[in-house]
C-alpha cells in the first residue's frame, strides 16, 4: 500500500463513525420465548407513495435518458416485491422448522400488530440496513450502500431493538436481483448462529463476531481442500492459477448458477462468500463517504461450516474481493 493510500484510510478512520452495525440484542434466555411463538412472516407491500415519486419525476425528467432510469427504478422496485414475497415464502416452509406455526400478514398488518404492542408472535421481515435504517424498502440515505438484512424479532420489540439481525450474504459485489440460494442458506446460517448463542450463553452476540469464533475452531480443517470461488469474486490482480500454487487445496471457479445449485440441493461444497457487519460513513473534507465492511469465508453449503474469515488489514474490510495472500495463510492455521 503506497503512502498516500495509507494516509487516505488514515483519515478516513479519524473521522469516521460506524453508522449501522449487525446487532443481535437477544440474550440466549430469550430465544425460548422467541421461537416458541407463531411467526409472522412480513409480505412486503408495494409502497404507491414511492411509485408516484418516481413516476412524478419521470414526466418531468429533461432527457429520455433519466426518464428511463426512473422507470427502470419502478421496474426493478416492483418485481424485487414480488420475488421477496415469493421466495421467502417458499424458503420458511422447506427450510424452517422453529417456530410451532407460519402465518403470512402485510407490512400494514404487522405495524398495527407492532402499534398494539402485541407480545403474541414473532416476526421475519425484510429491511434494507444503511446508515438510517430506514423502515421501507427503497428509501435510502446512500442509495448504492444498502444490505439487505433478514430480521427475526418478538413483535412488541419494534423495528429499531431487533433481537436478532442477519445480514444477506454475497457470493460478489451487489446485484440487483434476489435470489432463493439467498435465503435458503441465510436460514441455515441464521439457525445455526443463534443455535450457537444458547449454547455458549452469549449476549449482542452478532453474525459477524460468530464468524471470526467458528474460523478459529474450524481453519485448520481447510488445508488442503477443494474449493470454490465465483470467478468475478478473484481480485482483479490475482488469477486461479496463482491461487493454487500457493494453497494445498485446489481452488476452482464456479459460475453464479452453480453456486445457487449446490445451495438449493444441499450439495456438499465448501464456497467462498462475502458477509457484511458494518456500513462506515467517514466525512472528508466537505464530502460523506460511505463504505461497507465485509468479511470473507469459505462455508460449506451442505452443512453450513464456516471455515475461515479473513478481511482486516487497512483497507480490505471494505473491498469483496479474495487476494493470492489469504491463501497463503490458510495452510498455517492453528
Amino acid at each position: 500500500m503506497t503512502m498516500k493510500l495509507k494516509l487516505f484510510f488514515t483519515a478516513f478512520f479519524l473521522f469516521s463513525i460506524h453508522i449501522q452495525a449487525q446487532y443481535s440484542y437477544a440474550r440466549a434466555n430469550d430465544y425460548p420465548d422467541i421461537k416458541n411463538r407463531p411467526l409472522i412472516v412480513e409480505m412486503i407491500e408495494l409502497d404507491n407513495k414511492l411509485i408516484e415519486k418516481w413516476e412524478k419525476k419521470k414526466s418531468k425528467a429533461k432527457s429520455e435518458k433519466k426518464a428511463s432510469e426512473y422507470q427502470d427504478k419502478i421496474d426493478k422496485y416492483t418485481v424485487f416485491v414480488t420475488d421477496y414475497n415469493n421466495l421467502i415464502k417458499k424458503a420458511v416452509e422447506s427450510h424452517w422448522n422453529i417456530n410451532p406455526e407460519l402465518i403470512y400478514k402485510t407490512t400494514s398488518e404487522v405495524k398495527e400488530l407492532m402499534k398494539k404492542k402485541s407480545e403474541e408472535f414473532t416476526v421475519l421481515w425484510y429491511s434494507e440496513t444503511n446508515s438510517k435504517r430506514m423502515d421501507e424498502y427503497g428509501f435510502t440515505y446512500f442509495p448504492n450502500f444498502t444490505v439487505p438484512t433478514l430480521n427475526y424479532s418478538r413483535i412488541e420489540k419494534g423495528r429499531f431493538k431487533t433481537d436478532y439481525c442477519y445480514f444477506i450474504h454475497y457470493t460478489h459485489n451487489r446485484n440487483d436481483k434476489i435470489k432463493y440460494s439467498d435465503f435458503v442458506l441465510s436460514l441455515k446460517l441464521m439457525k445455526q448462529h443463534m443455535d450457537y448463542i444458547i449454547e455458549n450463553d452469549k449476549k449482542k452476540f452478532s453474525f459477524h463476531k460468530y464468524v471470526m469464533e467458528q474460523s478459529v475452531k474450524n481453519c485448520s480443517d481447510f488445508s488442503g481442500i477443494t474449493a470454490f470461488i465465483q470467478e468475478e469474486a478473484i481480485y482483479e490482480k490475482t488469477n486461479a492459477s496463482e491461487l493454487n500454487n500457493i494453497f494445498s487445496g485446489e481452488i476452482k471457479s464456479f459460475s453464479d448458477e452453480e453456486i445457487s445449485k449446490a445451495i438449493e440441493e444441499g450439495e456438499d461444497r465448501i464456497i467462498g462468500f462475502f458477509f457484511p457487519f458494518s456500513i462506515v460513513v467517514g466525512n472528508m473534507g466537505p464530502a460523506s463517504v460511505a463504505r461497507i465492511q465485509y468479511v470473507r469465508s469459505f462455508v460449506d453449503t451442505k452443512t453450513g461450516k464456516i471455515y475461515t474469515s479473513m478481511g482486516g488489514k487497512m483497507g480490505q474490510f471494505f473491498d469483496p474481493y479474495f487476494r493470492e495472500n489469504e491463501f497463503e495463510k490458510y495452510d498455517n492455521c492453528k
